[in-house]
């Protein structure tokens, strides 16, 4: 913060005057200096600001390109997870199907449609766990306050 201009102030009704000043502050945030102290960098060193902005340029282009690197590491993650889900059930289809022909029909329904009854129950206990969470998050909120009524007493005058 700086000071742009004291002033000393005499009012009529006294012989002495006060002292004030009137003061300004800037603020400045980013992934590079000022646009002022980026000139000064440049004065004490020429060439200095083209290297911090070429510092910067590569910091972002490494920071973009880690991001990259993890959306697309998570994008293979998820299909690798949905290549396994898939060649599971379609195990429990083959060895359903041949419990049946073998005879061991209980075992092969329960081989056949116990992964989507399992998916089924599993999804019902996460709506269900959804739900609690929701409504705990509401019971947390704090309520809107409303104003108080001012109650006021009328007097009948005789």
């Amino acid at each position: 913060m700086r000071t742009l201009f004291p002033a000393k102030i005499v009012t009529p009704n006294s012989k002495k005057g006060k002292l004030i000043s009137i003061s300004a502050s800037e603020t400045f945030s980013g992934p590079l200096p000022h646009p002022r102290i980026l000139k000064s960098y440049e004065e004490i060193l020429p060439g200095s600001a083209n290297r911090i902005l070429k510092m910067a340029e590569t910091q972002s282009g490494h920071r973009m390109s880690l991001e990259k690197m993890i959306v697309s590491s998570g994008v293979k993650r998820e299909r690798l997870g949905m290549d396994y889900a898939l060649a599971i059930l379609i195990i429990f289809i083959i060895a359903g199907t041949a419990l049946i022909l073998l005879g061991k029909e209980t075992t092969g329904f329960i081989a056949l449609f116990g992964p989507a009854v399992v998916q089924l129950v599993n999804y019902f206990l996460v709506k269900k766990d959804e739900k609690k969470e929701i409504a705990k998050n509401e019971k947390e909120q704090i309520p809107p306050q409303t104003p108080l009524k001012k109650q006021t007493k009328s007097k009948k005058i005789k």
